[in-house]
């Protein structure tokens, strides 16, 4: 559980965080979630996946990064092994909220993260109380995720009114000779968005998430490559 702290300059003026990934900081996780203003450098590595919030019912997009819980195939000890890393990983282990009843976001911390302690990376702060270069662009990060929330909501609104989301399962041939599937994620129906036409093709078209879709589709092409670094991991592991 997340322990939120606003972020305050004479409370947390003497904090580091340390950068760099792995399991010790929570990196190891399957399901990332995500938003669509990324979905173009997503691409070039993760396939990008919708999963249902089962407290809720909410759908929200994911990358996928294990077949496994606490499984994350492109974690390799310190090293992200991808060229792009999620925003929700970057922003870590600050989240903004915005207030209620206003467009102004506030800046949390969360105090039980590992990745924010005293001793050793990245200053948040200058002496003299001005953000560093390093807590400049996560306030980037922050900002864009803040946005990018509000699409990812209206996009998948669209999607469900148009009944464009459909229960996928992936089926897994791994190199120990065990094969199975994996399931109880969500994907755009391919068949039916090229089956789109008239107002519902514009609309989308216009309001710019057609391309986003197309990207979503694109992208579960590297359930393969996912199969195949599991592949290698297992090798490596039996070797």
């Amino acid at each position: 559980m997340a322990n939120p702290i606003p972020l305050e300059f004479d409370t947390h003026k003497d904090m580091r965080v340390v950068t760099e990934p792995g399991e010790a900081y929570g990196d190891n996780i399957n399901l990332i979630a995500v938003v669509p203003r990324e979905f173009t450098r997503l691409v070039a590595n993760y396939p990008i996946v919708i999963a249902k919030d089962q407290k809720t019912g909410e759908f929200n997009f994911c990358v996928l990064t294990g077949f496994e819980k606490g499984e994350n195939l492109f974690l390799d000890g310190t090293y992200w092994d991808a060229s792009y890393i999620p925003l929700e990983m970057q922003r870590r282990p600050f989240f903004a909220a915005t207030e209620e009843g206003s467009d102004k976001a506030v800046v949390y911390v969360d105090a039980d993260d590992p990745r924010a302690q005293s001793a050793t990376g990245e200053r948040i702060f200058e002496a003299s109380g001005e953000q560093t270069e390093y807590f400049r662009k996560v306030n980037g990060v922050l900002a864009d995720l803040v946005v990018g929330i509000h699409e990812a909501r209206r996009l998948m609104a669209a999607l469900l009114e148009h009944d464009l989301v459909e229960p996928v399962r992936f089926n897994i041939k791994l190199a120990s000779g065990k094969d199975g599937h994996f399931d109880g994620l969500y994907a755009i129906d391919d068949e039916k968005v090229a089956a789109l036409e008239g107002d519902v093709l514009a609309d989308l078209h216009k309001s710019g998430f057609l391309k986003i879709i197309h990207v979503q589709i694109a992208s579960l092409v590297h359930i393969q490559s996912l199969i195949d670094r599991k592949n290698r991991r297992v090798l490596a592991q039996g070797a």
